[in-house]
């Protein structure tokens, strides 16, 4: 089976981690589409990853398409599958549905492609029950989360103190903001907050930060930094899933975590994590204090996050949708 994929790659973001595990992962063999962020309008990004990625695809032998991110990339697919009369995939990763779709002509435009596609995989129940609001079809959308590898980190990380952690993007819809006014109003003496990750919002984010705050800037790995962590906090305002979160748990640090899009599916509440209402800056600083002050809780949930975590496995996700490439290939 050969699978053209179209895709963003290396960015170190969860598309590129999702991507290179699926192709570890599954049978099938892969020819990839992609492109990078060297330009920086994001229109003209788009339209050059559109135009360029059609004239290297038609050129392609392949049995299925399989886009990551709606826009361009799903739109790039559908490009491709009318040309070469292939069966499409689409895979929605989060914020292509829960922030893209907010534009009037990017919502319409994802809208045309998704109810186009062969078939939709969301990545969360959540994303599924927002693609179904779209018009697609319930049977033609597959809920497959990903799994959980914990990359090695090849730099040294030795903080002072005890650590609060945020890892992920610097953009709007993360929350860091809310996690810096939160952490001023912690109660807990001798702490740090650690934010690794970056993107647009990291120059407004450094001037919010005071104390003890420390941007790490993105990392090849985050292993380290979680072996020193007490808490991962993830105050996303807007989450399809929320990989993360299975990451920190999978190193035995409990998590805190907003209570909005599909991190509920990972986070039961005081089970496996705690969960705070979104942009709630009170709330969020009492949350990161129980964890950091509670023994008995910081057991339960590193014991419940660890258990939580091992059912979900990079091998299962390629299985899965290794399971879908058969069933379209017999098809076409």
């Amino acid at each position: 089976m050969q699978v053209l994929l179209v895709t963003q790659w290396g960015t170190g973001g969860g598309i590129s981690t999702h991507v290179a595990r699926l192709m570890e992962h599954s049978r099938a063999d892969f020819e990839i589409i992609t492109y990078s962020n060297t330009v920086n309008i994001p229109f003209l990004r788009a339209f050059f990853f559109v135009f360029l990625g059609f004239f290297n695809g038609i050129f392609k032998s392949f049995d299925i398409i399989h886009a990551h991110y709606a826009l361009p990339q799903g739109f790039l697919g559908l490009l491709l599958k009318y040309f070469k009369s292939k069966p499409l995939i689409i895979t929605v990763h989060g914020s292509d549905i829960t922030l893209l779709s907010k534009n009037l002509l990017a919502g319409q435009v994802m809208r045309f492609v998704l109810k186009r596609a062969d078939r939709v995989i969301a990545v969360s129940n959540f994303l599924k029950g927002e693609v179904e609001k779209m018009g697609v079809p319930q049977e033609r959308i597959d809920v497959i989360y990903g799994g959980v590898t914990l990359s090695e980190d090849s730099e040294p990380f030795e903080p002072d103190g005890r650590v609060v952690t945020f890892i992920g993007s610097l953009v709007p819809q993360k929350g860091v903001d809310v996690l810096i006014a939160a952490f001023k109003k912690i109660e807990t003496e001798n702490t740090n907050l650690i934010i690794v990750g970056d993107g647009p919002e990291r120059r407004r984010l450094e001037a919010m930060a005071k104390g003890n705050i420390q941007f790490l800037g993105r990392r090849k790995g985050i292993k380290n930094v979680l072996e020193k962590s007490e808490v991962l906090v993830l105050p996303s305002k807007e989450e399809g899933f929320g990989l993360v979160l299975l990451e920190a748990m999978a190193a035995g640090v409990p998590v805190v975590a907003a209570n909005v899009g599909g991190i509920p599916e990972i986070v039961a509440d005081g089970q496996s994590g705690i969960l705070v209402e979104r942009e709630n800056i009170e709330q969020l600083a009492e949350a990161i204090d129980r964890v950091l002050q509670a023994e008995e809780l910081r057991k339960t949930l590193i014991e419940n996050g660890f258990e939580k975590a091992n059912g979900f496995t990079w091998e299962k996700m390629g299985g899965e949708i290794d399971g879908l490439y058969e069933d379209l290939g017999a098809r076409a």
